[in-house]
C-alpha cells in the first residue's frame, strides 16, 4: 500500500481521548506489513506516543537552530551574501535569537524580511505573526464584502480549532448562515484558501500551522477584553489568574500579551499592577517581559530594580524571576544591567551565571567574552557544587561548538561526582548524550551505573531511569521494569513513587502504574498519609478511560483556552 499522508498533525487534535485512540490505532496498523505510518506532531505530553514506540516506530526530532544552522538556513534561503548578512544583522539587532531557533519562526522572519525591504524586523513574536498574516492577505485580492468579515471569521476559526475538533468547513457553514452578506460557504472557503493562513486537506480546511490558530485565537480573546486595564474586571481577572501556571497558563499569557499589543497604552498599567503585587505577580511580570511586553523603558527599569533585589537572594522564585526577566532583550538597558550583576561578587553564583548566560546566548553582547570566561571558570572549578558546574556546562554547550570541549568536561564531572543529586546527573547525561558518539556512551554508562547500585536512594534511581528513557527508545523496557519495581516496593514510603508512576505511564505502562498506586491508596496496613499521597499521585496520571490501556495524555485542555465553552458562530 502506498504511503498516505495524514489529514491532521497529532497536536492539532484538541480532544485528548481522541489523540490516545489515534495513536493506538496507528500502532496497530504499523504492526502490519501492508501499512507504513508517518505521524508528525509537536512535543506530545505524557505517554501518548508510547504505543507507537513499543510497536518499533523510529523517532526523529527536529532540533532547534543553533547559530551555525541559522546561518546555513539564511544562506540557502537568500542565495545572496548581502541579503544573508543583512538578515542576520537584523536578527541580532531585534534580539530574535531565541525565537528563530524555532525553524518555523526563522522561516516567517525570512519572509517578513523580504517583504519589509529596508524596514527592520519586528522585535517580538506577535508582530512577526501579524506581519506574516498581513503578507498572506495582501498576496491575493478578495471581495470587499469578505474583507469586512475576514478578521472576525479567521479569529472565530482559530477559537474553534483550539476548543474542539469540529471541522472548519462546518464552522464556516454556520458562520455563513449567521453572516449572509459575507458570502456562501463555498465562496468563504475559496477566499480563505487564497488569502488566509489555510490550506485544503482531506476534504476540510486547516490552518497552515497550529500556531497560527493559537495566535488568532489569543488575539480574539484579547479583543474581547475591556479597552482599559482593570484587574477587578472579571474577564481580565480570570486571565490574570489563568496565566500563573507555567504550562497551563501559556495561552492566557499570550492573551495578555496580545491585549497589550492591541492596547499599547495599557502595557504600563499591567506591568505597574503586577510590580505592586506579590512574588507570584512578579513572576508573571517577568514572564511577560521575557516575551517583550511593550512597557515603557522607565517602568521596565523600575521592575528590573526589584528583580535585582530578587537576584541577590536564593529565595523561592528568585531564580526563575531573574531567568525570565533576563529575556527582556528588547529593553535597551538590559545588557548593562546584566553585566553589572555578573560583576557583583556579592550576588549568588547562580544569579551571576544567569546573567552570563543571557549576555552570551540571548543578547550576543560584544562583552560576551567576559561572560564565557565566567562560565568556563564555573566548569573548571572542581570544588564547586555539581549543580553549579551543570549550569555552566549547559550554557557553554548552547554557546557554540568552540566551547563544546569545556562543556563536555563539565558534564562528565557532574556524572562522576558521588555527591551530585540524581536530577543533576539526569540533566547532565541528557545534554551530554546529545553530543553523540563516545559522549553518549559515557552518559548512558553513568546512568546505568546509578541504576545498578543497590545503595542509590529511590529518588535518584527514578531520576536516572527517567534520564535513560529520554536518551533512547532502546532503553525503555529496562526503564519500565525499574519504574515498576519502585512502585511495587514494600517500603512504607512514597519517595520517588509519583515520578516513577508518571515515568512508567510515559512508556506505555499507565495501567500498571495506576494499579500499583491504587493498591497503595487502598492498603489500610500503611499510614493514612501515605495512602493519601498515593491517591494524589494517582491523580497525576490523568483521566483513565474504561477499557483503555492508560490515561489520556496529560496537558492543557486546548478545547477551552479562555475558560469557557465554545460559543456558537453567531455569538462570536
Amino acid at each position: 500500500m502506498p504511503l498516505a499522508a495524514a489529514d491532521r498533525r497529532l497536536d492539532e487534535v484538541a480532544d485528548s481521548d481522541a489523540r490516545a485512540e489515534i495513536v493506538h490505532t496507528l500502532a496497530a496498523w504499523s504492526a502490519k506489513d501492508a501499512y507504513r505510518v508517518l505521524l508528525t506532531t509537536r512535543p506530545a505530553e505524557g505517554g501518548v506516543l508510547a504505543p507507537l514506540q513499543r510497536a518499533g516506530a523510529v523517532r526523529y526530532e527536529l532540533l532547534p537552530f543553533d547559530e551555525k544552522a541559522l546561518r546555513r538556513f539564511a544562506a540557502h534561503w537568500f542565495e545572496d551574501d548581502d541579503q544573508t548578512r543583512t538578515f542576520l544583522r537584523q536578527i541580532r539587532d531585534a534580539h530574535l535569537f531565541e525565537l528563530v531557533a524555532v525553524p518555523l519562526l526563522a522561516t516567517i522572519a525570512a519572509i517578513v524580511f523580504e517583504q519589509h525591504g529596508d524596514r527592520p524586523l519586528p522585535g517580538n513574536q506577535f508582530q512577526l505573526y501579524e506581519s506574516y498574516l498581513a503578507f498572506i492577505r495582501s498576496s491575493r485580492s478578495t471581495p470587499v464584502a469578505f474583507e469586512h468579515h475576514c478578521t472576525a471569521l479567521v479569529e472565530h476559526l482559530g477559537r474553534t480549532r483550539l476548543r474542539s475538533d469540529v471541522p472548519l468547513t462546518t464552522a464556516i457553514r454556520d458562520w455563513a448562515h449567521c453572516n449572509e452578506d459575507a458570502g456562501t460557504q463555498e465562496e468563504l472557503i475559496a477566499h480563505l484558501t487564497a488569502a488566509g493562513p489555510f490550506v485544503p486537506r482531506g476534504g476540510d480546511l486547516t490552518f497552515l500551522h497550529h500556531s497560527f490558530a493559537e495566535h488568532v485565537a489569543a488575539t480574539a480573546e484579547a479583543r474581547d477584553l475591556p479597552a482599559e486595564f482593570d484587574p477587578q474586571n472579571p474577564s481580565i481577572a480570570e486571565f490574570l489568574h489563568r496565566a500563573r501556571p507555567l504550562v497551563e497558563g501559556r495561552f492566557a499569557r499570550a492573551v495578555l500579551l496580545h491585549y497589550t499589543h492591541l492596547h499599547p497604552e495599557q502595557a504600563d498599567e499591567l506591568l505597574r499592577w503586577l510590580h505592586n503585587g506579590t512574588s507570584e505577580q512578579h513572576l508573571l511580570a517577568a514572564r511577560l517581559l521575557g516575551r517583550h511586553l511593550p512597557a515603557s523603558e522607565s517602568l521596565v527599569d523600575e521592575f528590573l530594580t526589584t528583580v535585582r533585589g530578587w537576584a541577590m537572594t536564593t529565595q523561592y522564585r528568585a531564580g526563575v524571576i531573574l531567568a525570565r526577566a533576563s529575556r527582556a532583550t528588547h529593553h535597551p538597558g538590559l545588557a548593562d544591567w546584566l553585566l553589572d550583576l555578573l560583576r557583583d561578587d556579592e550576588a549568588p553564583w547562580e544569579s551571576r551565571a544567569e546573567a552570563a548566560t543571557a549576555l552570551a546566548l540571548r543578547l550576543r553582547d560584544p562583552r560576551a567574552d567576559e561572560a564565557i570566561v565566567f562560565l568556563r571558570a564555573g566548569v573548571e572549578n572542581t570544588a564547586a557544587p555539581a549543580e553549579h558546574r551543570l549550569i555552566a556546562a549547559e550554557a557553554l554547550a548552547d554557546s557554540g561548538s568552540s566551547e563544546r570541549d569545556a562543556a563536555e568536561r563539565g558534564l562528565r564531572s557532574v556524572l562522576d561526582d558521588p555527591l551530585a543529586f540524581g536530577a543533576d546527573c539526569r540533566n547532565a547525561a541528557v545534554v551530554l548524550s546529545a553530543f553523540g558518539g563516545q559522549a553518549r556512551e559515557y552518559a548512558v554508562a553513568a546512568l546505568q551505573r546509578i541504576m545498578s547500585d543497590v545503595d542509590t536512594p529511590v529518588p535518584d534511581l527514578v531520576e536516572a531511569t527517567g534520564g535513560l528513557a529520554e536518551i533512547g527508545v532502546e532503553f525503555h523496557d529496562r526503564c519500565a521494569e525499574v519504574f515498576l519495581s519502585v512502585l511495587r516496593d514494600r517500603a512504607h514510603s512514597m519517595e520517588g513513587r509519583r515520578d516513577a508512576a508518571v515515568g512508567l505511564a510515559s512508556l506505555g505502562g499507565a495501567q500498571q502504574a495506576a494499579e500499583a498506586l491504587t493498591a497503595l491508596a487502598t492498603d489500610h496496613r500503611i499510614l493514612v498519609g501515605l495512602r493519601s499521597a498515593a491517591a494524589m499521585a494517582l491523580g497525576s496520571l490523568g483521566p483513565r478511560r474504561p477499557g483503555c490501556g492508560g490515561p489520556a495524555a496529560a496537558g492543557t485542555d486546548r478545547r477551552r483556552p479562555g475558560g469557557a465553552a465554545a460559543a456558537p458562530a453567531c455569538a462570536q
